[in-house]
Formats: structure tokens, C-alpha cells, sequence
């Protein structure tokens, strides 16, 4: 299903204004917000990427690109110790790893914003690899299709009849609930994705960074995954 369908559908489903009244632009924010949820929501392996990158003895902070927006899992991809993951930490462990910290190799990581940073400070090149959420490319042209699984598209129309009646269109609270119990049901029916770590690790997206220290990161966009402008 692509976007003009998903669109028609949408327009059909809350009683099919007309384009003077709704013009495209409104539903296909709709069928946007709709499809971000879902890819936030569900553990769909499409929107999950895997980055490969080296350390370096002069940092240990790493930009990863804009539009990845949570780490899942760290973990070393050299032959010496594959496999063995880092564990995360947050704000106050930091500082403390942080102050007065003696290069090593990096047992730790945490987030900052689209940056991670290692501790402690790696002493030497290693093969680090993570998996991550990333944010899907906005559909913008009448032919984009979602990453999702196509079983799960009429859920962006689902759930994009609730984004229109909630606001996004037109405001209508009882239209709205009703939207809501409609997509629960159909979600409800639905066999839910599960994010199985060996295959997402062998099959998701590989994307480079784009930060300060890409000269660091190796990966490939897959055609197949992303679409123009989907960086």
C-alpha cells in the first residue's frame, strides 16, 4: 500500500471530505504520525539498523546518525571478544566512570543525545557493533510505501483516522474514541512482531553515520530499505 492509497482510505474512513476541505497535506500528516507510532511501537525488525564502527585512542564519543533514536545493544565485533556486549549506564554512573578515568578497553557505554560515549576511554582500535531504532523516512510522494510489513499498512490507516479526528484534521472526541477502540481491536488480532536479536543482527540495515568521526564507521544504505532522502 502506498501513500496515495493510504490517503483514499483514510479520506473514505472519516466520511470523505473533499480536498477543499481537507487537502492531501493534512491526511498524509496524519498517515505520517500513524506510521512513526507504529514503527515506535512494534518491534519491526524494518526499522531497526545495525552500525559497525572503530574506536580510536584519541576519543570516546562517537556521533551516530540523526535520525537513530535508540541504542537496544552494544557489543564488541572483533574476533578476540565477539559477542561480548557492553553494558549501559546512565547519567550519574557516567560522571563517575567519567572522572579521573584510566584508558582501557570499554566495558560501559551510554547516550548522549546521537552520541555515544565509551568507558572506560579506549586504550587501543577495537570492532564495536550496535543495533538501534531509527526513524523512518517520512512518506512524502503518492508512491512511498512504509517499511512496516505490508499485513501491518492498514494499521497506518487505522490509527491515522485517530491522529485526523484527534486534531489533525478535524476535532472530535467521541469520533476519536471510536477510532482508538477500532485500532485496538485491530491490533489486538494481529500476531505481534518480536525483535529475534541473532536475526536482526545478521539481516537489519546497516546505514553510516554522518557525524565528525564517520571516518570511523563502515556500512552500506540498502536499496531496498531506504529510499531517497531517507538520511
Amino acid at each position: 500500500m502506498n501513500l496515495s492509497e493510504i490517503e483514499s482510505m483514510i479520506r473514505e474512513r472519516v466520511s470523505s471530505p473533499t480536498e477543499t476541505d481537507q487537502p492531501k497535506a493534512k491526511l498524509y500528516a496524519c498517515a505520517n504520525l500513524a506510521y512513526r507510532d507504529l514503527a515506535d511501537r512494534f518491534h519491526f525488525r524494518e526499522v531497526r539498523g545495525r552500525l559497525r564502527f572503530e574506536t580510536d585512542t584519541t576519543h570516546n564519543i562517537y556521533a551516530l546518525p540523526a535520525t537513530w533514536y535508540e541504542v537496544i545493544r552494544v557489543r564488541y565485533a572483533d574476533s578476540d571478544d565477539r559477542g561480548r556486549r557492553l553494558e549501559k549506564v546512565g547519567p550519574n554512573v557516567a560522571f563517575d566512570l567519567d572522572s579521573g578515568a584510566i584508558a582501557g578497553k570499554p566495558t560501559h557505554y551510554a547516550m548522549w543525545g546521537h552520541e555515544i560515549q565509551l568507558y572506560p576511554p579506549p586504550d587501543d582500535v577495537y570492532a564495536i557493533e550496535l543495533v538501534a531504532k531509527f526513524e523512518p523516512p517520512k512518506l512524502v510522494s503518492p508512491g512511498d510505501i512504509p517499511l512496516l510489513p505490508v499485513s501491518w499498512h492498514y494499521g497506518i490507516v487505522s490509527l491515522g483516522c485517530w491522529y485526523y479526528w484527534d486534531g489533525g484534521g478535524v476535532r472530535n472526541p467521541a469520533a476519536a474514541q471510536l477510532a482508538m477502540t477500532s485500532f485496538a481491536t485491530w491490533t489486538a488480532g494481529r500476531p505481534k512482531p518480536t525483535l529475534n536479536e541473532l536475526e536482526d543482527l545478521e539481516q537489519a540495515v546497516e546505514v553510516p553515520t554522518l557525524g565528525r568521526w564517520s571516518r570511523n564507521f563502515q556500512g552500506d544504505v540498502s536499496p531496498e530499505q531506504w529510499r531517497t532522502g531517507g538520511m
